[in-house]
């Protein structure tokens, strides 16, 4: 909240309200419980829910509810082994559940998870930058195959079927390029850089793919779809990313 002072007669109240402004927002209650190892072995995914200032993660690992609270992928947390999902689904999980005014937005929220993290597991971080491995996005030899759309006030939806052989289909509607990247790093796991002409443009698109188990990569079959059908092509690159490094972490958490 930005505070202006109108009149000198009221500096003081000014300068405490300016001073409880720019503390870190905290949730008005909040829980975090870790789970018992049979309680985990029986969890697939994570839920995370945020509505209406309630925030709910069910049997999160530390790593998914710090990327929820920092808005970043997986690859761009540098921490111990346990933080993240495993194969074997051995690794801790956390119930986190928080709540807050009801007019709390996603991001102020995120802040919150932020603080309420760093202190609960004693979080000490640090960011760096790394070159990794990732992809560049270009646009394909051919020109582009999406629907250039106008600035509406519609949501932008991403929507995937399976099909009943292997592979699927998928649709983008109003989509900006910075959404499509995100949802291309969620798929591939790994960063992606845009190097398209989209620009600020938004965008409709669809793509289909198929490939046979245990002959093709699913992969690749993912990025020569969105090249055929979408003419947008991804090509390896070493690519700079900025890392979230945890330096110290409690493995259990203070108590609430």
């Amino acid at each position: 909240m930005k505070i202006c002072a109108f009149f000198l007669a009221l500096i003081g109240a000014l300068a405490a309200r300016t001073q409880s402004s720019t503390s870190t927002p905290t949730f008005v209650v909040a829980s975090i419980r870790e789970l018992q190892p049979s309680q985990s072995q029986s969890i697939k995914e994570a839920d995370i829910q945020y509505k209406g200032g309630n925030l709910y993660m069910r049997g999160t690992t530390l790593s998914y509810a710090l990327e929820w609270a920092y808005d970043i992928r997986r690859f761009q947390i540098d921490g111990p082994q346990w933080i993240f999902w495993r194969s074997a689904n051995d690794q801790p999980r956390f119930d986190i559940i928080a709540k807050a005014d009801p007019a709390t937005t996603k991001q102020q929220a995120r802040l919150m998870l932020q603080a309420l993290l760093t202190e609960r597991f004693d979080l000490k971080m640090r960011y760096e930058d790394r070159g990794t491995n990732g992809f560049e996005l270009h646009d394909d030899s051919h020109g582009l195959k999406v629907e250039r759309i106008e600035p509406n006030e519609e949501p932008s939806v991403v929507s995937f079927d399976r099909q009943i052989g292997e592979g699927g289909k998928g649709k983008y509607k109003n989509m900006s390029v910075e959404e499509f990247i995100e949802d291309l790093s969620l798929t591939l796991h790994s960063p992606v850089i845009d190097k398209t002409s989209l620009g600020k443009q938004l965008f409709n698109g669809s793509f289909a793919f198929e490939y046979q188990r245990g002959i093709d990569n699913p992969v690749d079959a993912y990025i020569a779809a969105l090249d055929k059908d979408m003419g947008l092509s991804l090509s390896k690159a070493k690519v700079t990313i900025h890392v979230l490094v945890l330096d110290h972490v409690l493995r259990n958490p203070i108590n609430n």
